[in-house]
């Protein structure tokens, strides 16, 4: 065998090997929606104010629990049919438990930033993240943002973390509409009751099993921002009374789910 036909050979095997991890994956997206929709109840509201094919925008939502990007997302792939890009921290990357991870990996649409309790860790690593979100939502996708950072555990999942201003700061950058997103429910499902979180290692302190509870998503109308910060997007103060405002918002809609 000469090495043309020895390289397509192989060729043919990766591409085998890659179109049975698409039909692998596709199968698991069907079981996880179905699993959503029948077993967990996944009730949505509020999907008109999600934009459509073709046009960006940013989903910042509250974050009770581990599988909140899961609902989300499926909430609005069943009902938009569109497919969500997400920014997630880089050490999800190298997380203990292996379904997250086995997820996190099959995903290729998560942007990782590599940042920890809100500090970049890289900044120059930030700025390309930043700037792939930006691609993002300049070629029409939707990106969802967890403001918070971080997922909360089963106890306080009520009790509202502080926001980080990123999602309003690529809101202006881009001009994009921003949709805040409430979830409810999704701390009966998975449940958490702590985390080991280091600048490059993850691990949840859960209860192994997937409950039968109920899941609730709503999106709200998009939020609109002061203009005084349009006009002066540089103004720290004014950004980060836009991001308490935004919190106070979903929080607000987060209420209306329980």
């Amino acid at each position: 065998m000469n090495v043309r036909s020895s390289e397509d050979s192989y060729q043919a095997k990766k591409a085998a090997k890659e179109a049975e991890k698409t039909k692998a994956w596709v199968k698991t997206v069907r079981f996880l929606e179905w699993l959503a929709q029948h077993y967990n109840r996944l009730e949505v509201y509020g999907i008109e104010h999600v934009p459509d094919k073709g046009h960006g925008g940013i989903l910042c939502a509250n974050h009770p629990a581990l599988l909140d990007p899961g609902f989300i997302h499926i909430a609005v792939h069943t009902q938009k049919d569109r497919w969500m890009r997400w920014l997630g921290w880089s050490g999800l990357f190298k997380a203990s438990n292996k379904f997250i991870k086995w997820i996190i990996h099959e995903v290729e649409s998560i942007v990782p930033v590599d940042e920890h309790e809100g500090k970049a860790l890289n900044k120059e690593s930030v700025i390309e993240s930043m700037d792939n979100i930006g691609r993002e939502l300049a070629e029409g996708h939707l990106v969802g943002i967890f403001p918070e950072g971080k997922n909360h555990n089963y106890f306080d999942y009520k009790e509202p973390y502080r926001f980080r201003t990123g999602a309003i700061r690529m809101a202006l950058k881009n001009d994009v509409p921003i949709i805040p997103v409430a979830v409810y429910g999704t701390h009966k499902v998975w449940p958490s009751f702590g985390e080991i979180k280091k600048p490059y290692f993850h691990m949840w302190l859960t209860i192994p099993g997937w409950f039968p509870a109920k899941v609730k998503v709503a999106f709200g109308a998009p939020f609109v921002l002061d203009p005084a910060l349009k006009e002066d997007p540089d103004n720290y103060d004014l950004l980060r009374a836009e991001t308490e405002r935004l919190r106070d918002e979903i929080y607000a809609l987060t209420e209306t789910l329980y």
